[in-house]
């Protein structure tokens, strides 16, 4: 079976066209050069927010969502947010703390009466509002009520739990 002077050339010009094909999408140091992946490497440390129902769009916890992040981007912690579930009692606060806290949550900050009030003997906790926790052994407290100073001092408090520092009582 012979293909014949004109087979052979259709076999031959799509051989070449495959060829210049292949040469045209092959990887070459001459051609376009891709960026490095961009990956946030995280440490392995969570700061959580633990707030009321209306989580980080509450005025309350807004400056404070906005000092765990400024404090993320310096310690490539992890953020996490999460409302209290339920109908906001002090009991469902304990049962949204105890879910934080078995996620692994090096450092939570309650912000609300109710959060605050769930805060456990054990493990780090930022409170905001005061709510009379100052003298708890584990418990640091931000008292101040302007946004600005709220957000300041979380991400100090983040950034220092984060490098093993921990800071309890009121915060100045």
């Amino acid at each position: 079976m012979s293909m014949g002077v004109d087979g052979a050339r259709v076999v031959a010009a799509g051989s070449a066209g495959l060829a210049v094909g292949v040469w045209l999408v092959w990887p070459s140091s001459g051609g376009r050069v891709l960026p490095a992946a961009r990956s946030r490497g995280f440490v392995d440390f969570t700061v959580c927010v633990l707030t009321d129902a209306r989580a980080v769009s509450d005025p309350a916890a807004a400056p404070v969502w906005q000092g765990v992040l400024a404090a993320q981007k310096v310690t490539n912690a992890k953020a996490q947010s999460f409302p209290t579930l339920g109908d906001g009692s002090v009991g469902a606060a304990v049962v949204s703390l105890d879910t934080l806290a078995s996620r692994g949550c090096g450092l939570i900050v309650a912000v609300g009466a109710s959060q605050v009030a769930a805060v456990f003997p054990q493990g780090h906790f930022v409170v905001v509002g005061g709510f009379a926790l100052a003298e708890v052994a584990n418990v640091a407290v931000v008292e101040d009520q302007a946004p600005d100073a709220v957000s300041a001092k979380v991400a100090v408090l983040a950034r220092d739990a984060v490098a093993g520092r921990f800071s309890v009582g009121p915060v100045s």
